[in-house]
């Protein structure tokens, strides 16, 4: 079901919405008008009244003050909107509601072929079904910066990949990927720079402890980390 939105949160989703190709939209918006993460899905038969008109327009909604949340979702969507098999299962919704349940379903599907616990939206712990996280850290400034990096060092993290944050969220985000969520990221956080290390799973909330530690410290609590689960690497040349 398309649910009740307030306009303000309408036209804020539509000024922030990004063409994904083949008629597919996305917009997401944090805000009080919901009170845990909702997926609003939106069929032209819904809303416009041209009979030629064919798009789909999903709206990932998530609580104020929910940023890493948030950006969780868009990652997980963003996996799934990367299958051309569930673009075309979704376009052929007649409906947005048929588009929420369809949507539903290709959710579950991506969410249990990545080991997850289902498609409600939790705070994921480490778990043993992956080898290695990468934790994503934005920071603003380079006092933050340079703690988180001490902090590391003093906590035996290695090879630990610092972005400067100039352009980088809207070069990242120009790409449906894992890093959907960092436009947004850098937009809320300003002028920043971003700190990603690849650890072992059962270490990714001590080392998104010690990014929060540097967000509330020198970070002035300005700042964004989240986790991503890794199923494995290639090495290069290794064929």
């Amino acid at each position: 079901m398309v649910p009740e939105l307030p306009a303000a949160t309408i036209e804020l989703a539509q000024e922030r919405v990004v063409p994904l190709g083949d008629g597919v939209q996305l917009a997401h918006v944090r805000t009080p008008a919901v009170e845990q993460c909702t997926i609003a899905a939106f069929k032209a038969s819904d809303v416009d009244s041209e009979p030629e008109a064919d798009w789909l327009w999903l709206v990932v909604l998530m609580p104020d003050g929910e940023v890493a949340r948030h950006l969780g979702w868009l990652a997980h969507l963003a996996a799934v909107l990367r299958d051309d098999d569930n673009i075309r299962r979704l376009k052929m919704a007649t409906s947005g509601g048929k588009v929420a349940e369809t949507l539903e379903a290709v959710l579950a599907v991506d969410s249990r072929r990545n080991s997850r616990s289902g498609t409600q939206v939790v705070v994921r712990k480490s778990t043993t079904t992956v080898a290695n996280r990468m934790v994503v850290a934005v920071l603003k400034g380079d006092e933050a910066v340079d703690q988180l990096l001490t902090l590391f060092v003093e906590h035996d993290v290695h090879g630990a990949t610092i972005i400067d944050g100039i352009g980088m969220g809207e070069h990242l985000a120009a790409h449906l990927s894992l890093f959907a969520g960092f436009r947004m990221a850098f937009k809320s956080v300003g002028k920043s720079h971003v700190v990603m290390a690849v650890v072992p799973a059962e270490r990714s909330d001590e080392v998104l402890e010690l990014a929060r530690i540097a967000i509330t410290g020198t970070g002035g609590g300005t700042g964004v980390a989240w986790a991503i689960d890794l199923a494995g690497f290639i090495a290069p040349g290794g064929g």
